[in-house]
C-alpha cells in the first residue's frame, strides 16, 4: 500500500488529497537553439517556452538559469554574451 496521494498518481479515485503532502514544483519547457552562419562567425538564437503548472516556479527563475548558461558558454568560447 502506498503513501498519501498514491490514488491521485495512479489514476484511482477515492483519495482525500489529490497531491502528496510534499510540495511538487511542476513546469514544462521547450528550448530551441539555432546556430546561424554570419559573415564574422555564428549567431546563436536561443528561444525558450515554458508552462508553470504549480505556481511555485515562475519565468524569472527559468530566465536566470538560461542567462547563466549563456554566460558560461560565452566564457568557454572566449566571447562576450549579449542579451
Amino acid at each position: 500500500m502506498g503513501g498519501p496521494g498514491e490514488a491521485a498518481r495512479s489514476g484511482r479515485s477515492g483519495s482525500r488529497r489529490p497531491w502528496p503532502a510534499r510540495r511538487w514544483c511542476i513546469s514544462v519547457s521547450l528550448t530551441t537553439i539555432e546556430l546561424k552562419p554570419e559573415s564574422k562567425g555564428t549567431r546563436l538564437v536561443f528561444t525558450a517556452h515554458g508552462v508553470f503548472l504549480d505556481f511555485y516556479d515562475d519565468p524569472s527563475q527559468r530566465e536566470q538559469g538560461s542567462r547563466w548558461l549563456m554566460h558560461q558558454l560565452a566564457a568557454l568560447l572566449g566571447e562576450k554574451a549579449s542579451a
